[in-house]
């Protein structure tokens, strides 16, 4: 199951059920849920590579 929150200007919760209950949960439509989905991923991607990025640094400054 996954289940993905966004809370900001636009709140909403997609569920994905794996088969047999194959039913995603969408508030809005599928062209706004597919853009949100896509902006979200995004920004986490974003944040992961930066943190990353960021301990690299601190880790290459201890040693």
């Amino acid at each position: 199951m996954i289940v993905a929150k966004y809370v900001g200007r636009h709140f909403f919760i997609i569920q994905f059920i794996y088969w047999p209950f194959t039913t995603p949960i969408f508030i809005g439509t599928q062209e706004f849920w597919i853009e949100k989905t896509w902006q979200v991923l995004k920004v986490l991607f974003e944040r992961r590579r930066v943190v990353q990025g960021l301990s690299g640094i601190v880790a290459k400054n201890k040693s």
